[in-house]
């Protein structure tokens, strides 16, 4: 393996390597796997991540990481080996420490012809612990909930995105290493231009996000959380994140958030509402209190990381 700027040297072999893993990406996960290939060109386009290619000691095998150095030791955020498979992504992540100084500490899950059990078996083997999504849902014939009484909840205005962006890199810098990689170093620039996703080609929002049924935590002024809705891939309403603020967990703003993004969306009637939540943790717990349950993804699975040590729940 070897620098970015080398590994951009190697020109067609890269090039192809690296759009082959876009294909695969947008072919096997329709819902995510495009804006995941580009936050990876992204976060190499600003530094974040460097690409490394890799070369098999047997040269049976050829591929390409995407790698962050940051405290604690090495994240891989994305890979794709040719041929595809365990041995191959084995051999490349059992490659990378020693040509790089650190551990390996997180691995994306979207591994090509890694399995799920296949991966159990590896990397739990290792010590690793899996950070994996699940899609929720709250059926229509879920309880009515009225919207809360606070003066504090209002809908979210495009003004208020500079504002959202602080609460996303607070809320993440506050988080353990296992999150993605814009958490570090560049959590504000990453999450502006996530946030600026909703805003239409004039100012105003997109056609996709759902304005009238995403609020804000006004604090005298002062955003310190928000709940997103957009119109999701299926159809229904989604809930794009909700965040707030580290000093503020613990007050029940996340709650009285998502009570109002859901009085919003079903005022006029019952609606299905989809999410998808790390399984584990208070944000789980509050989901399943809402009457949000596990349902089979459409992809069969949601992105996730294997993260080196016990998980912290």
């Amino acid at each position: 393996m070897d620098d970015s700027s080398d590994a951009r040297a190697e020109g067609p072999r890269l090039d192809r390597l690296v759009e082959r893993h876009r294909q695969f990406l947008e072919e096997r996960f329709p819902f995510w796997g495009r804006s995941q290939a580009n936050a990876l060109a992204r976060q190499v386009d600003d530094g974040s991540l460097t690409i490394r290619p890799w070369t098999a000691r047997d040269e049976r095998a050829i591929g390409v990481a995407w790698v962050q150095t940051a405290d604690g030791g090495l994240r891989v955020h994305g890979l794709w080996t040719e041929p595809t498979g365990p041995g191959p992504v084995t051999e490349l992540l059992a490659d990378l420490p020693r040509e790089r100084a650190g551990t390996v500490q997180v691995v994306t899950d979207v591994l090509p012809g890694f399995d799920a059990e296949a991966q159990e078996d590896h990397f739990a083997g290792l010590g690793y612990w899996h950070r994996a999504k699940v899609l929720m849902r709250r059926s229509p014939d879920a309880a009515r909930i009225a919207p809360p009484r606070s003066p504090r909840i209002r809908p979210i205005a495009p003004t208020d995105l500079l504002a959202v962006t602080r609460v996303y890199a607070a809320a993440y810098a506050d988080r353990p290493g296992e999150f993605w990689a814009w958490a570090v170093p560049s959590a504000a620039q990453e999450a502006e231009r996530d946030l600026r996703r909703h805003l239409g080609p004039t100012g105003g929002w997109s056609d996709s996000f759902l304005a009238d049924a995403s609020q804000v935590w006004d604090d005298a002024g002062t955003v310190r959380g928000a709940v997103l809705l957009v119109r999701g891939g299926r159809g229904h309403p989604w809930i794009d994140d909700l965040i707030v603020e580290p000093a503020f967990h613990r007050q029940g703003i996340g709650r009285a958030l998502l009570e109002a993004a859901i009085a919003r969306v079903t005022s006029q009637g019952p609606e299905t509402l989809d999410l998808a939540a790390i399984r584990f943790g208070a944000p789980y717990r509050l989901y399943r209190r809402l009457e949000f349950e596990e349902v089979p993804p459409p992809e069969c699975r949601l992105d996730g990381h294997w993260v080196r040590g016990p998980t912290p729940f």
